[in-house]
């Protein structure tokens, strides 16, 4: 017969038994709903990095399912546990800006299940991210590698790869390239085979700020196609800085004294090719014949002096810098002075518009000096330019091109910045050529975009790829990218004009613009001078409505083509009812 006391030691021991065995399982149930309110994420080292560990389900989370084994492979894997589906994710604890990001996968990822997602990626935000991943997106397509810039809801912001002939390799490395004007993607076999290669360019998509990087392996439905579990594993990772600083690269636009568009044209044009860092280089003293230096605003009433001249009867590059300084877009002022005496152009300029805080210095074009044929500039006309400028403003550079080779241009200094125009050769030379001169300077920058070069532009990537010690790159408003558009368009699809009373030929306050189709709006208000520009316009067919107080309303059907179209709207005041009458009446 058991006694109580032996009988209640043992009901302890039984206890005690299961607690032990049912610790455990709340100490795990404990770390679900950490993880579930992200409170405790589990951090690991791995290739140098350290990274917080995710292992999640819709409703959970589990740190049971990935690894680093003896060899320093990271192993993440996608598996079912209790008829829950967890997947798994790594993301760096530090950010991290431009260079290159590289991972070697052992694992044949290509031939990833259809329902299953490898992603490789930085993220900063909803909207800002660079991504690798491998994935059917649940079709049974052998487009299973894809490179993304977020948001991929944009046109051209993805780039799918049919991989079927890669489908069983291994070892395969995947990378990009992230700079401040382009993302490089690639994929390439072990033997240095590239299975895919694709340039990002389009700078207003590009990311300027750091981020995490994260590994993830998930589900794109609800469960793998044949149920079973998958394992990925990463041989290596290696992130390497970019040579390169946002800081030290400045990329946009020039264009040669074209004052006809609207003053909006250069600044979004500008930020479509340099992001919200995009520079303007303007040309306001421009070479005429007779040896005539051109200023655009009224100057000695018409009649040149000192070979300096205008035409002008209203101030044409004012408007201008007054939009470029608003929209916080940094100005190059561009002379090309001919017969006139630089100083005396430095002096009238910078009187002028030195008063704008967004200029960065002056840039004398010295093909332009004196007779239009190239000479050299020497040390004591650089130091004599660079007095004058700075007696307007300190910070200024001094900028000087031409297109002919590094003895043209003075001795280097801090103070100045060498451009390189060179034109009429294929870009392989215009680049060897740079390449040469920029070995002399410190601060470097290069025109592209002339219109008899072959091909016409040079991409961001290959200049700095080419000169890594470039500071500027200003592409032409009419060729970017290898594509020519006339001068009547920008260098992004859009719509642009100017909206006006159709009988004074003045802006209207009020007015309001609508651009419409069966599945698309946008709404803009015209500038103060009635211009406006809408961008981000796919092609197609689209209604322009325009709309102002007192004004009878008019709609366009127009055709947006993929470039820039020019739209300016004429609208009519509104007749009252008594006037139509009248004017029915004949009266």
């Amino acid at each position: 017969m058991v006694n109580k006391w032996t009988l209640i030691g043992l009901l302890l021991l039984v206890f005690v038994g299961f607690a032990i065995f049912i610790m455990p399982l709340q100490d795990e149930e404990a770390k679900v709903n950490i993880h579930k309110l992200g409170l405790n994420q589990t951090t690991l080292t791995w290739k140098g990095q350290q990274w917080d560990v995710y292992s999640y389900s819709p409703n959970s989370a589990s740190t049971k399912n990935m690894w680093v084994d003896s060899t320093g492979n990271l192993h993440m894997t996608l598996s079912n546990v209790g008829g829950k589906w967890y997947s798994t994710k790594i993301e760096s604890v530090d950010k991290y800006q431009f260079g290159t990001y590289k991972w070697t996968v052992s694992s044949p990822l290509l031939n990833i299940d259809k329902n299953a997602v490898a992603s490789m990626y930085v993220y900063v935000d909803d909207s800002n991210g660079i991504d690798i991943e491998a994935t059917g997106w649940g079709n049974s397509s052998s487009e299973k590698l894809w490179f993304e810039v977020q948001p991929t809801s944009v046109s051209d912001n993805n780039f799918g790869v049919f991989t079927s002939p890669y489908a069983t390799a291994t070892n395969v490395t995947y990378s990009f390239d992230w700079e401040p004007n382009y993302i490089h993607f690639n994929a390439k076999l072990s033997d240095g085979t590239t299975i895919a290669d694709w340039q990002y360019t389009n700078t207003s998509g590009i990311p300027q700020v750091a981020g995490t990087i994260i590994m993830e392996t998930w589900l794109s439905n609800e469960a793998t196609s044949d149920g079973k579990d998958i394992e990925v594993v990463y041989n290596d990772f290696n992130f390497t800085p970019s040579p390169v600083h946002v800081s030290e690269v400045e990329s946009g636009i020039y264009d040669n004294g074209n004052f006809t568009p609207p003053s909006i044209f250069w600044s979004e044009s500008a930020r479509q090719i340099g992001g919200n860092r995009g520079i303007v280089d303007i040309v306001v003293g421009q070479a005429q014949k007779d040896g005539l230096c051109f200023v655009p605003f009224p100057y000695n009433n018409g009649v040149p002096k000192g070979y300096i001249y205008s035409w002008a009867t209203s101030d044409q590059a004012e408007p201008y810098l007054k939009q470029l300084e608003k929209d916080n877009r940094k100005v190059i002022l561009s002379i090309q002075p001919n017969n006139a005496n630089v100083s005396d152009v430095l002096d009238l300029i910078l009187s002028k518009y030195g008063m704008y805080k967004n200029v960065l210095g002056i840039n004398i074009d010295t093909e332009w000096k004196n007779t239009g044929i190239v000479e050299h500039v020497n040390n004591t006309e650089r130091d004599a330019w660079i007095a004058k400028i700075h007696s307007y403003n300190p910070d200024y550079k001094l900028f000087l091109t031409n297109y002919e080779n590094y003895t043209y241009f003075p001795s280097d200094s801090n103070d100045i910045v060498i451009l390189y125009d060179e034109q009429k050769a294929s870009q392989e030379k215009i680049l060897t050529n740079y390449h040469e001169l920029a070995t002399h300077f410190t601060n470097v920058g290069l025109y592209t975009g002339f219109t008899n070069s072959i091909p016409p532009t040079a991409s961001d990537s290959e200049i700095l790829e080419e000169v890594n010690n470039t500071k500027y790159i200003l592409h032409n408003t009419w060729a970017v990218n290898n594509q020519l558009v006339s001068s009547e368009d920008s260098i992004m699809p859009g719509l642009w004009g100017r909206i006006y009373d159709s009988s004074s030929g003045k802006p209207i306050e009020g007015t309001v613009i609508y651009v419409y189709n069966d599945t698309w709006l946008t709404t803009f208000v015209p500038s103060a001078n009635g211009e406006y520009w809408i961008t981000s316009v796919d092609k197609g067919d689209y209604t322009v409505h325009a709309t102002a107080p007192g004004y009878e309303a008019l709609k366009i059907p127009t055709n947006i083509t993929g470039v820039s179209v020019r739209q300016d709207i004429a609208i009519k005041p509104e007749i009252s009812t008594l006037n139509r009458l009248r004017n029915k009446l004949g009266l």
